[in-house]
């Protein structure tokens, strides 16, 4: 590749970085069309928008839960399974933001449903830390489990429920078979990570479930 050459795709990939951000699907096929990278945007600058987590396009489509973009990316040869530099992958953004088709769109790709980053976080916790029980139990539903424990800190799924405050989301993973009880590597459980980060409401719940069995 010559440097003339190299300076238009450097040139069509910040295009595309822009369209997918701005949402201009017909900016983004012409981008594509023009040489684009499809796997990671570059990183220009440390600033609001740039890309210092080297996204790919398909990233910031699910991100926004936009469907329609994630079929072109994928059209074009992009990988739905791609990583960040903190080895995140689209799914793991569309389960964080609670956008459930687009969960069911990368699953009907064959993307790796349960895939850890490099915190050792899934989509179960990434949807659990948001309150998502609708993700949380299509999750459940095609085989994840509630009960792991990340290796590194030993966090659960009501774990993160509990760190931030979604009581709804600790009562429901608790009627899916969530364990109360599990520590983390610090020997902290749920209800002492609740009162750790001031989640007193959720808190107050999960003392409740212990001291009664009930989830009502």
């Amino acid at each position: 590749m010559n440097l003339q050459d190299a300076i238009d795709i450097n040139k069509e990939n910040l295009k595309l970085w822009s369209a997918i951000n701005k949402g201009r699907l017909t900016k983004v096929k012409e981008a594509i069309e023009n040489g684009a990278t499809l796997h990671t945007c570059p990183p220009i600058e440390r600033r609001s928008d740039d890309n210092f987590m080297q996204h790919s396009p398909l990233h910031i489509a699910a991100q926004k839960g936009w469907n329609e973009a994630i079929q072109l990316l994928v059209k074009y040869s992009a990988d739905p399974n791609a990583s960040n530099r903190l080895q995140q992958k689209p799914i793991h953004w569309a389960a964080y933001y609670g956008h459930i088709d687009t969960v069911k769109l990368l699953t009907s790709l064959g993307v790796e449903l349960f895939p850890h980053d490099d915190d050792g976080e899934t989509t179960i916790t990434w949807a659990a830390n948001q309150g998502h029980i609708n993700i949380i139990d299509f999750l459940i539903a095609h085989g994840g489990d509630i009960k792991e424990q990340n290796e590194k800190d030993g966090y659960t799924a009501l774990h993160w429920a509990a760190r931030e405050g979604k009581t709804l989301m600790a009562r429901h993973l608790i009627k899916k078979g969530a364990d109360i009880n599990s520590v983390n590597t610090q020997g902290l459980t749920p209800l002492d990570i609740a009162m750790v980060y001031g989640k007193f409401a959720t808190a107050k719940a999960l003392k409740n479930i212990l001291e009664n069995g009930s989830t009502n």
